[in-house]
């Protein structure tokens, strides 16, 4: 082995989906998205680069945003919260379909959540133990 060289073999998945940021609907912009079975990818920059991956089983809820402009040139924006860290919330903005990409991801994730075996909580403001109580009533049916 030469210097510099990683003896690791990594597994790659499959792309399930990527596009880039539309700008007047044209993908002329330096910021690529990628999605894989268990992760998203967002690539930014042209001479500098930065790369940040989100592992899907973190994502806690999902949403899309349209504008008139945005309507007007076939895009949209999805909004993902998220438990990381280093981005609580990922923004998605102006690809194609965002629909239909809204909709994989949400696949996607609660598939990774079943395969890390991530169960998501609802925490709620109710004041009492009403959630300790519905949880002990589910069980006794």
């Amino acid at each position: 082995m030469k210097n510099g060289e990683i003896a690791v073999e990594v597994a790659l998945e499959p792309t399930l989906w990527k596009d880039k940021k539309r700008i007047l609907g044209l993908a002329i912009s330096f910021t690529r998205y990628e999605l894989t079975e268990s992760r998203l990818r967002v690539k930014t920059g042209l001479l500098n680069t930065r790369e940040e991956e989100l592992r899907l089983y973190r994502v806690r809820d999902i949403s899309a945003q349209e504008s008139l402009l945005d309507r007007l040139f076939g895009v949209g924006s999805i909004l993902l919260h998220t438990t990381d860290a280093t981005s609580p919330t990922l923004l998605i903005q102006h690809v194609k379909r965002a629909d239909q990409v809204k909709e994989l991801l949400s696949a996607q994730v609660e598939k990774a959540r079943v395969k890390n075996r991530v169960r998501a909580m609802e925490v709620g403001d109710s004041g009492g133990d009403d959630a300790a109580d519905d949880e002990f009533d589910a069980h006794d049916e």
